[in-house]
C-alpha cells in the first residue's frame, strides 16, 4: 500500500509469515501430544478445496425481488411502529417519556422503540407491568433471584436512570427473554400479547432490512455490499467457532423469512434442494450416551417425541406397532410439547425455571418434568455429569468420535448448571453432529467433480446443505445426497448406533421451499425403479404451484395435485433419460455433457 511502501510491506508480510511459522510448530507439537495430526488432516486439510469451491460456487441473487423488499419492508416497520404508537400502553409510554426530567432539567424522550434504556423498558415493565424473566446482563439468570430496584417516589415503577448503579437490575428486552414474555402472555394475559408479538414482528423486520435486504440493494453507482455479477459469494471460516462448526454470514438468514425469495436457482428451470440432517443431535445423544431406551425410540420409527412423550407420561415402551398405535392416541399435543422442549432443552442446558417460564409452569413442577425425562432415558444424565467431572480433571471436553478437543476457561471452579458445565457436553455433541454432515458434504462434493455434473453446492449449516440443482440432475442430486447423509454415514462412522435420517426440501428459491418425498429405496441402494422416478412435493399452494411449473419445463408429469387448506401436495414422475446415472457404480453413465 502506498502508506507502507514496497519495503514496508515486505517486512509486513515476512513478520506474517514469521509470526505463522512460529505459531505453526508449536500448534504441531500440541497436536501430536494430543494425538490430533490425523483428524486435523482429515476433517480440516481434506476439506478444504469442497469448502474453497462452494465459496467460489456462490447462490444466485434476483435483485428484482431485493428490490420489492426493499420497499416493502420498511412500509411493514413503519405500520407496526404506528400500531404499538397508538395503542393504549403506547400513548401512557409517550407522555412518559415526555415528562422524563434529570438532574432536576426537563429531558422529554421520544417514542423509539430502537432505544432499549428509555422507551422499551418503560413500555415493557412500567406500563404493562410485564414480569422480568432475565436481567440485561446475566446470562439466563431469572431476575427475582436479585433485588429489584425500584424509584423512591413510586414504588411500584422500575427506576432504569441511575447507570452505572446495580446494573443487573436492569431487566431485559433480548429476543430470548421476548420470547418468554410471548408465551407467558399467551398463557396469562392475552390482552397484552398483540402488542409483545407486534414489537417482536419490528425487531425482526429491522433486522432483516437492515442486515439481509440493504447489503443487497445497489446503491447510486449501481453497485452492491454483498453482490457482484448477479450472485454473492458467502465466506465460510473453518476455525469461527470454538465448538468446530463452520461460521459464515450467510447463517444469519432466518428459515420463514421472505428475504430468503432472494436467492434462486442461476439454471433456467433449476431448483434449489436444502437436506437437513434431522434430529442429528438427538440421534448423536443417543450414540454417544449407549441409552437402550432411547435408542429404541429412535429405532422404532414413531416420532421422537411423541414416543418420549409415551415413555415419559404413560410408561409405554415403544418396540413395535401396536405400542406406536397407543402411543400415538395417548399423547396429546402438549405432552408431546413438552417431551420436545426437554430433549432439546437437555441439549442446551434449560434450568427448570427458564422451562417453567416458557410452558407457564411453576419452577418445581417444571423441575419434575426434566426429571422425568432423564428417568426415561436414564443413561443420559450420568453420562453429562461424567462429560462434566472429565473437563473439570483435564481443562477440555471429552475428545469426540472425530477427535475434537475443546478448552473450556474457568471449568474447574464451575458448578453443575453453569455455562460452562453445558459446554463440557453440548460442544462434543453438537460438533460431532456438524461433522457427521461436513462429511456428507465432501463426499457429495466429490461425487459432483467426479461425474462432471452441472449442480453446484452454495450453502453448508451445521446440519443443512444446499444444492442449487441443474433441471437435468434434480433427481440425481436428491438421490446421491440422501445416500451420503443417511445411508453413507450410518455405514462409515462406526460409533452410530441409530441410523441418520434426513429432511429435504426444494423449490425456486429459498423462501419458496416445498418438503420433498420421493420413491428411491429400490434394491436396498437407492436405486431408482427401472422406468420412472416418483416424486411428492408438499407446501403453500403457491409455491407447489410454481414448483410445478418448472418441474414440467424440466420434462417432469404431474400424476395428482390436491389442496387441503393451506397446504397443497402433488405427485411428480419422470421417465428416465439416457444420461440418468448408473448408482451400481456411483458413476454416470452416458452423460450428454
Amino acid at each position: 500500500t502506498p502508506a507502507l511502501g514496497s519495503g514496508g510491506l515486505v517486512r509486513y508480510a515476512g513478520g506474517d509469515a514469521d509470526a505463522s511459522l512460529c505459531l505453526c510448530r508449536e500448534m504441531h507439537s500440541q497436536m501430536v501430544e494430543y494425538e490430533m495430526v490425523d483428524e486435523f488432516k482429515r476433517l480440516l486439510i481434506d476439506g478444504i478445496p469442497h469448502i474453497s469451491l462452494m465459496e467460489f460456487n456462490g447462490v444466485a441473487v434476483n435483485q428484482t425481488t431485493t428490490a420489492v423488499l426493499a420497499a416493502r419492508l420498511p412500509a411493514m416497520m413503519a405500520a407496526t411502529f404506528e400500531k404499538i404508537r397508538n395503542s393504549s400502553w403506547g400513548m401512557s409510554t409517550e407522555k412518559a417519556l415526555g415528562e422524563r426530567v434529570k438532574n432536576d432539567k426537563p429531558r422529554p424522550l421520544a417514542f423509539n422503540l430502537a432505544s432499549v434504556d428509555a422507551t422499551l423498558r418503560e413500555l415493557l415493565y412500567n406500563q404493562m407491568k410485564l414480569p422480568v424473566f432475565k436481567t440485561s446482563n446475566e446470562h439466563d439468570k431469572q431476575a427475582s433471584k436479585f433485588p429489584r430496584k425500584r424509584s423512591a417516589k413510586d414504588p411500584e415503577r422500575y427506576s432504569f436512570t441511575d447507570r452505572g448503579k446495580e446494573k443487573f437490575d436492569k431487566p431485559s428486552t433480548d429476543g430470548e427473554c421476548l420470547g418468554a414474555i410471548e408465551e407467558w402472555c399467551m398463557i396469562h394475559d392475552k390482552e397484552k400479547l398483540d402488542i409483545v408479538t407486534g414489537l417482536r414482528s419490528w425487531r425482526a423486520l429491522k433486522d432483516e432490512y437492515t442486515r439481509y435486504v440493504k447489503p443487497f440493494s445497489p446503491d447510486q453507482d449501481g453497485h452492491s455490499k454483498r453482490v457482484y455479477k448477479g450472485k454473492c459469494y458467502p465466506d465460510y471460516k473453518m476455525s469461527g467457532t470454538v465448538t468446530g462448526r463452520f461460521s459464515s454470514w450467510f447463517h444469519g438468514f432466518p428459515k420463514e423469512s421472505e428475504v430468503n425469495r432472494q436467492f434462486v436457482s442461476r439454471f433456467d428451470g433449476g431448483m434449489m434442494v436444502a437436506a437437513d440432517m434431522g434430529q442429528s443431535e438427538m440421534r448423536v445423544l443417543a450414540s454417544l450416551t449407549g441409552d437402550e431406551n432411547l435408542i429404541r425410540v429412535i429405532k422404532s420409527g414413531v416420532d421422537l417425541h411423541t414416543a418420549s412423550a409415551a415413555r415419559m407420561m404413560h410408561g409405554i415402551d415403544v418396540t413395535n406397532p401396536q405400542d406406536a398405535i397407543r402411543a400415538t392416541k395417548l399423547v396429546t399435543k402438549e405432552q408431546r410439547d413438552l417431551a420436545k422442549r426437554c430433549g432439546f432443552g437437555v441439549l442446551f442446558g434449560i434450568s427448570a425455571a427458564t422451562l417453567g417460564a416458557r410452558i407457564g409452569k411453576p419452577t418445581q413442577e417444571a423441575q419434575s418434568i426434566i426429571d422425568a425425562w432423564f428417568r426415561a432415558f436414564p443413561k443420559v444424565k450420568p453420562w453429562i455429569d461424567n462429560a462434566f467431572f472429565f473437563c473439570q480433571e483435564h481443562s477440555f471436553t471429552v475428545p469426540s468420535p472425530f477427535g475434537r478437543l475443546r478448552f473450556v476457561p474457568g471449568i474447574r471452579d464451575a458448578k453443575p448448571g453453569s455455562h460452562q458445565f453445558i459446554e463440557a457436553y453440548n460442544s462434543v455433541i453438537s460438533s460431532t453432529s456438524s461433522d457427521i454432515t461436513y462429511l456428507a458434504l465432501c463426499q457429495m462434493s466429490a461425487f459432483i467433480r467426479e461425474n462432471g455434473l452441472r449442480s453446484r453446492i452454495f450453502r453448508f449449516k451445521h446440519d443443512d446443505i444446499g444444492i442449487d440443482a441443474h433441471p437435468d440432475e434434480i433427481w440425481t442430486v436428491l438421490t446421491r445426497l440422501k445416500h451420503f447423509m443417511e445411508r453413507w454415514s450410518s455405514e462409515t462412522h462406526a460409533f452410530l448406533k441409530v441410523p441418520m435420517l434426513s429432511d429435504f426440501k426444494l423449490g425456486q428459491n429459498l423462501g419458496a421451499m416445498c418438503a420433498a418425498s420421493w420413491v428411491a429405496d429400490h434394491d436396498k441402494d437407492l436405486f431408482p425403479e427401472p422406468d420412472y422416478s416418483i416424486l411428492s412435493i408438499t407446501g403453500k399452494p403457491a409455491d407447489v404451484e410454481r414448483s410445478k411449473i418448472e418441474f414440467e419445463k424440466a420434462g417432469w408429469d404431474v400424476a395428482s395435485s390436491k389442496i387441503d387448506g393451506k397446504a397443497a401436495t402433488a405427485g411428480l414422475y419422470s421417465h428416465l433419460k439416457p444420461g440418468t446415472p448408473d448408482f451400481s457404480t456411483g458413476r454416470a453413465a452416458n452423460l450428454p455433457f
